[in-house]
C-alpha cells in the first residue's frame, strides 16, 4: 500500500487505484484526485497548481464536526490483582514468568481490597459507571474472593446513583459451572486469553503440570460459560502474538470455529520479547489479509470485530480525537496483592511506578500521568496520533526502559493497521 503525506494530509493508494486522503487533525476521510495525489509531496514544485491549492485548502481546514475525547478527572476503574500466581506458564509471560510479577505475595487481602473499593466508590461521581476489573496471574484461582468483593461493592452502592460494572481477564481453564454462575449473576464482561488451536496454544500457554492440555481446559470452561452467554456484558478473546507466533489467520479461523459469538477479538502483541521487525511485518501482513477477507464477507462490521481495526474505525466514524492510548493514571488505577497502587498492571512491583498504597495516593506522582500521552510521548508530528493516542506506555517501557520512550515497531504496527482501517472506511462509503 503506497502512502504519501503533506502536513496534516495523509493518503494511500488502494489496490483498486483509488486515492484516499485522511486529515490527521480533523479525522476526515475523502477520495482525492490523481493530480492531488501526485502533488502531495510538498517538497517538490507543484505539478498542478489547482491540485496543490486543493491540498493546501484541505490541510488548513478546521472541521466543526470533529470533537475531542472528554478528559476524565476522577478514577472510574479500579483493577484488582486477585492472584499474582497462575496455573499456566506462558512462554512469553511478562508477569515474571509465573504471574507473580516478582512478588512473593500471591493472593489479595480481601479486607484491604474492600477498603480500596469503598474508598474509590466514595470518590466516584454520581450517575457514572464505576468499573471493577479482576486480573491475575489467574484471578479464577480464587473465585470465592471475586464473589465476595462483587457482593461487597453491590452493598456499598445500594441506594446510590452509581452503576457498577464487573469485568475479568482469565485464561478460562478454571471456569466451572459454579464460576460461570458467578460471572453470569453479576453480568460480567469476560475476556478469555487463548492463543489459537491446540497445536499453538498448548505450545505457548502450557499448563504448569504439563500433563493436561491448557486448550482443552479452556474449551471446557467456555462450554460452561456459554450457558450464561446472554447474561454477560460481553465476551471477548485476547490472543498474544510476537516473535514466537504470527499465525493470525490460523488463529482467527480456530476462534470462529468455536462459535462463541465473540464481541471483540483482540490480536495483541507481546511486549516483553525482542520486538523484531520481521515478526512485526509478518503480523501486519496477516492482519491485512484478515481485514481484506472480513471486509469482503461482512463489510465494515466484520472488520470492526478485530480490536486493532475497531479502535481507529470508531474514531473515524465519530470524528473524535483521542489524546491518550489508555486511561492509565487518569481514570484507572490498579491495586496489586499487597494493596500497592499503580497506573498499569504491567508496572507492578516496579518501585518507580508505584503511586500509592491502600487508600493513600501520591498526588504528585499521579499528576505526571495527567497530560495527554501524545504530548508525553512526543507524538505531535505523527499523522496517526489522534487514532492511536500516543501508544502503550508498557510496550514503550519494555522496549526503551522508559514509559515515554517510543517503540518504533509498535508505532509501525499502529500506523499500518490504521491506514488499512482508513481504506476500509472509505470503501464502505463507496459500496453504500
Amino acid at each position: 500500500m503506497e502512502q504519501r503525506r503533506y502536513k496534516n494530509i495523509f493518503a494511500v493508494q488502494t489496490e483498486a487505484n483509488r486515492f484516499i486522503g485522511f486529515h490527521a487533525r480533523n479525522l476526515a476521510v475523502a477520495e482525492i484526485t490523481p493530480e492531488a495525489w501526485r502533488d502531495l509531496d510538498g517538497t517538490q514544485p507543484a505539478f498542478d497548481v489547482d491540485a496543490r491549492r486543493e491540498i493546501e485548502t484541505w490541510n488548513n481546514e478546521i472541521d466543526p464536526a470533529t470533537s475531542d475525547e472528554v478528559t476524565v478527572d476522577n478514577i472510574q476503574t479500579l483493577s484488582l490483582n486477585v492472584a499474582q500466581i497462575c496455573n499456566l506458564k506462558c512462554t512469553y509471560c511478562a508477569a515474571g514468568g509465573d504471574g507473580t510479577y516478582g512478588s512473593p505475595v500471591t493472593k489479595i487481602d480481601t479486607s484491604k481490597a474492600e477498603a480500596q473499593i469503598q474508598f474509590f466508590l466514595g470518590r466516584a461521581k454520581i450517575n457514572q459507571t464505576f468499573r471493577i476489573e479482576f486480573l491475575g496471574g489467574e484471578p479464577l484461582l480464587y473465585p470465592q474472593i471475586i464473589d465476595s468483593l462483587c457482593r461487597f461493592a453491590k452493598l456499598s452502592t445500594a441506594g446510590r446513583p452509581i452503576e457498577l460494572e464487573f469485568v475479568i481477564t482469565t485464561n478460562g481453564t478454571l471456569i466451572t459451572s459454579t464460576v460461570a454462575d458467578i460471572l453470569g449473576r453479576y453480568h460480567f464482561g469476560v475476556t478469555i486469553s487463548l492463543d489459537g488451536p491446540p497445536a499453538l496454544n498448548d505450545q505457548f500457554r502450557p499448563s504448569k503440570s504439563k500433563t493436561t492440555s491448557s486448550t482443552e481446559m479452556t474449551l471446557l470452561g467456555l462450554r460452561e460459560l456459554a450457558k450464561f452467554r446472554a447474561q454477560l456484558i460481553y465476551l471477548n478473546v485476547n490472543t498474544v502474538f510476537g516473535v514466537h507466533n504470527t499465525a493470525v489467520i490460523e488463529t482467527y479461523d480456530f476462534l470462529q470455529s468455536l462459535d462463541m459469538n465473540w464481541d471483540v477479538i483482540n490480536f495483541n502483541f507481546a511486549n516483553n520479547q525482542a520486538d523484531e521487525e520481521r515478526a512485526t511485518q509478518n503480523y501486519v501482513n496477516e492482519m491485512r489479509e484478515l481485514g481484506a477477507r472480513l471486509f469482503k464477507t461482512h463489510g465494515l462490521e466484520g472488520v470492526s470485530s478485530i480490536a486493532q481495526f475497531r479502535r481507529p474505525l470508531a474514531r473515524l466514524t465519530s470524528q473524535t480525537r483521542t489524546h491518550s492510548y489508555c486511561s492509565a493514571g487518569k481514570s484507572l488505577l490498579l491495586a496489586d496483592t499487597k494493596a500497592d497502587l499503580y497506573t498499569c498492571n504491567w508496572f507492578m512491583n516496579d518501585p518507580s511506578e508505584k503511586i500509592g498504597h491502600l487508600t493513600s495516593i501520591d498526588e504528585t506522582k499521579l499528576a505526571k500521568y495527567q497530560p495527554s500521552l501524545i504530548e508525553l510521548n512526543n507524538c505531535e508530528s505523527c499523522w496517526a496520533r489522534h487514532l492511536c493516542g500516543g501508544g502503550c506506555m508498557a510496550v514503550h517501557k519494555g522496549h526503551s526502559g522508559h514509559r515515554h520512550g517510543k517503540n518504533p515497531n509498535f508505532c509501525y504496527r499502529t500506523r499500518e493497521l490504521s491506514a488499512t482501517a482508513i481504506q476500509y472506511f472509505a470503501d464502505s462509503f463507496s459500496e453504500n
